[in-house]
């Protein structure tokens, strides 16, 4: 039996139907019996040009990574992809033209290999922002051959990098800012767009975390869950590529019914309680650990006012490190969250996202939920449903930090000012 290798591939499109062009590419590997076993989100990057590229060179790209499996040599897998990108339409240019698709190989397995026509690693792999993101996501703790670094370390050093963007749809009457505004139309409605508007992840939710909320049971809060995951599923189901599917809740018996009906990531605001750690440890299923006191949250407990609110939430996650590797729980599967709101006060909140670096020394990958919270009355006096603005802003900001997962209302709106930054950043 020959052995099976995992390899990596990048896929770009900036010409025509660009993400039809993915999705072909895609289904002609597929054809070709090749094992598809991961796949990530779709980023927008700017089109990465030479200072004399004609204007009408600059289209921005369409940009994925799948990891595969495959048993043959790998200037077997160039030939392959060679011809996949001729089957679509691609016509030799100039280097820098615009292209249907553009296939490449980033790595097979461990081997390193150098000659003329293929190089493995791929040369530009750990200085291109447009493929470490989507890499990042596939495999954050995958060691580069050759390194002793991995695709999160790398993406770490990047001066420009891409964050990725966690849509919030609540179905609950009593949200802090959008309450009771989300029906299953709207949410079919919602789902043409998001492809569209580069949102990376869906994260549904069904019980108010807000100061004062009542709390909902697991049965309730399932009630409310299950239609809207049979509608987002059902939307992508011919579709090769689909926005990760998040689900926020603190229930074990939830995560169990979310996980048999294919959820991607669990966003759990009880920061890994005892059964919620036996429900996810024999899984694959990534998993957001949040720092909180109470949930829902309580204004009047918060960490104390003379402590370092940093170091304190370094201590906590340090505890829970400790836990996930006494459970074996594999840490690329964890994404840390601070909780902005959470038991800190206004400005504990802003101190976290002014220092949000400091937790970069931790082997996870980081996300923020800042949209719209409470904490931005220290600057804004504005209702909390009208503070997008502000939370663009922070999501600039937290952008260039480096954060992995920005957590929004809206989403669109975010990709429209994070387009502008990554653009001017571009040109630099």
């Amino acid at each position: 039996m020959k052995k099976k290798t995992e390899v990596y591939i990048s896929l770009g499109s900036n010409l025509g139907d660009r993400l039809q062009n993915l999705e072909q590419a895609v289904r002609n590997i597929k054809n070709r019996g090749i094992s598809i076993i991961k796949t990530s989100s779709v980023y927008e990057t700017p089109a990465l040009l030479p200072p004399t590229a004609p204007e009408n060179w600059n289209k921005p790209f369409l940009n994925t990574v799948i990891k595969i499996q495959f048993e043959q040599p790998p200037i077997q897998l160039l030939h392959i992809l060679k011809n996949i990108e001729k089957t679509l339409g691609r016509e030799k240019t100039f280097k820098w033209a615009p292209r249907v698709i553009d296939l490449d190989i980033l790595l097979f397995g461990e081997e390193i290999i150098n000659t003329p026509h293929l190089k493995i690693p791929h040369p530009e792999l750990t200085k291109r922002n447009f493929v470490l993101t989507p890499l990042k996501e596939v495999n954050p703790y995958l060691k580069i051959p050759g390194t002793n670094r991995t695709t999160l370390d790398y993406f770490r050093k990047l001066k420009v990098k891409t964050p990725t963007l966690m849509h919030i749809f609540n179905i609950t009457p009593d949200s802090f800012s959008d309450g009771d505004q989300l029906n299953i139309d709207s949410f079919q409605s919602a789902l043409k767009k998001m492809l569209d508007h580069n949102v990376h992840i869906v994260d549904l939710g069904a019980e108010s975390t807000r100061p004062g909320a009542t709390p909902v049971s697991p049965n309730k809060e399932w009630q409310r869950l299950a239609p809207y995951i049979e509608v987002f599923f059902d939307f992508y189901k011919d579709k090769c590529f689909r926005p990760r599917l998040s689900i926020d809740t603190r229930h074990p018996q939830t995560v169990l019914k979310a996980l048999d009906k294919g959820a991607d990531i669990i966003n759990d605001v009880s920061g890994l309680s005892h059964e919620m750690k036996k429900c996810i440890k024999d899984t694959n299923i990534e998993y957001i650990l949040m720092h909180s006191l109470t949930v829902p949250a309580n204004p009047k407990k918060t960490l104390s006012v003379n402590t370092d609110p940093v170091e304190e939430i370094k201590k906590w996650l340090n505890k829970k490190l400790d836990i996930l590797n006494k459970h074996n729980i594999h840490l690329n599967r964890i994404i840390f969250d601070p909780g902005i709101g959470f038991g800190k006060t206004a400005e504990q909140s802003l101190e976290i996202l002014k220092r949000i670096e400091e937790f970069y020394s931790f082997p996870f990958r980081i996300l923020v939920g800042h949209s719209r919270k409470s904490f931005m009355k220290i600057f804004s006096y504005d209702k909390p449903q009208e503070r997008d603005p502000e939370s663009a802003g922070i999501s600039l900001f937290l952008a260039a930090k480096g954060v992995d997962i920005l957590r929004v209302h809206k989403a669109g709106f975010h990709n429209c000012v994070l387009r502008g930054f990554l653009n001017c950043s571009n040109m630099e």
